[in-house]
């Protein structure tokens, strides 16, 4: 019988806090504060909204505007050229070959790149989708800009409102200072009050520079798909960034 020690590096061991009643009581209020927070400021925070649209909007010499700019709690807002953004004939025609072509080359992706094949077959599917609807019913496309703006600024906001208790609970069990994790809520929810009007814009003139034909994809796709995949990677990098305890040799017996 033979005895040998064999070193390793242990990756086993926990970096999370042990959950007491101090833990579960600095979950509840970095969930709830914000959340009271942004539900009293909501007026001032659509206003900062709108002020970035108008701004941008201005600038890029986009053709909407407010509609009723002195209620501030409504995201409102119209297009001033409809008929700018309604998809013809030969768009309908050229996006139907480029989103088959597409979706026939990625038959040729290797399995290497599976993962982008699914998701490009997956955006031609709601592509095609969406003009075969234009092809058939031109004239009965009951969304706007205007629509589309205000739901991706209204979905925002109570997204905000969701990510408060969500990173509440993904840090409040990591071991790391309650001060901290109350500066990475505030920083991430921060940076989605800037975003989002920002994407509401790039929104607002890939549409009115192509056709409502690309609405779907946008919002179903690069509307709250991307928020949430936008916070699941800020979330990973700050989870990556907490400090992991001493990796310690393991000692084995071997019989």
């Amino acid at each position: 019988m033979s005895r040998s020690v064999i070193n390793k590096t242990s990756s086993t061991l926990s970096i999370a806090a042990p959950i007491n009643l101090l833990t579960l009581g600095q979950i509840v209020f970095m969930s709830l504060l914000p959340m009271l927070l942004l539900s009293h400021f909501k007026l001032e925070i659509t206003q900062f909204w709108q002020w970035i649209i108008s701004l941008w909007a201005n600038a890029l010499e986009l053709s909407i505007r407010e509609h009723f700019p002195h209620i501030g709690t409504d995201f409102s807002w119209e297009v001033v050229k409809d008929g700018s953004v309604a998809p013809s004939d030969s768009l309908l025609s050229l996006t139907l070959f480029t989103t088959v072509a597409i979706y026939a080359i990625s038959y040729f992706f290797s399995d290497d790149y599976f993962p982008l094949k699914i998701i490009a077959r997956a955006l031609c599917l709601i592509q095609v989708t969406s003009v075969l609807y234009f092809f058939a019913f031109p004239a009965s496309f009951p969304y706007t800009v205007t629509s589309h703006i205000t739901s991706l600024l209204k979905v925002g906001f109570y997204y905000m409102m969701a990510i408060a208790p969500m990173l509440a609970v993904g840090l409040g069990i990591l071991k790391i200072p309650a001060t901290l994790r109350m500066a990475a809520i505030v920083a991430i929810l921060g940076y989605f009050a800037v975003m989002l009007p920002h994407k509401a814009l790039l929104h607002a003139l890939i549409l009115e520079s192509t056709s409502v034909l690309f609405m779907p994809i946008l919002f179903l796709c690069f509307g709250s798909l991307i928020d949430l995949m936008i916070f699941i990677s800020l979330y990973a990098w700050l989870v990556s960034l907490t400090p992991t305890p001493q990796t310690l040799p393991v000692v084995k017996d071997a019989v």
